[in-house]
């Protein structure tokens, strides 16, 4: 099931095809500060790491997970693109712990309902919402 660490077989290339995705489907300004929260034993942690890098952007490592930001709000207070999944993006509209220049924030991970897509577009920075939930299941 999503949501467990799995060992997906994949090539040089299918990381190259994503990478080239990537570049065409997120602008410059979103990669710029990309958080990477994401353990690396799941796939969106590739996105996280290497996307942002691949167009000469910065990438913010959190030593945990995405619920430092509630820990730490300075600290990632330049991120413009947040990766996580839907149980702790609740949590950090909750705490008011989006970073001020998030403007798009990606979910994966878990199922993503349609309240919570409306609570994210509700917040004054956020403009994009994207589901990436499940991109290695068959």
């Amino acid at each position: 099931p999503t949501g467990e660490p799995k060992g997906v077989v994949i090539e040089h290339s299918q990381v190259v095809a994503m990478l080239s995705w990537a570049g065409r489907a997120f602008s410059r300004e979103e990669l710029a500060q990309t958080l990477a929260a994401t353990s690396v034993s799941f796939d969106l942690s590739v996105f996280e790491i290497f996307a942002p890098l691949s167009v000469g952007g910065t990438v913010h490592l959190v030593p945990d997970n995405a619920l430092d930001l509630i820990a730490h709000p300075g600290r990632y207070a330049d991120v413009t693109l947040v990766n996580t999944v839907p149980s702790v993006v609740r949590e950090l509209l909750a705490a008011g712990a989006i970073p001020p220049r998030a403007r798009t924030v990606n979910l994966a991970g878990e199922p993503l309902a349609p309240g919570l897509v409306a609570e994210l577009y509700a917040h004054p920075v956020i403009g994009v919402v994207n589901n990436l939930y499940g991109p290695t299941e068959g």
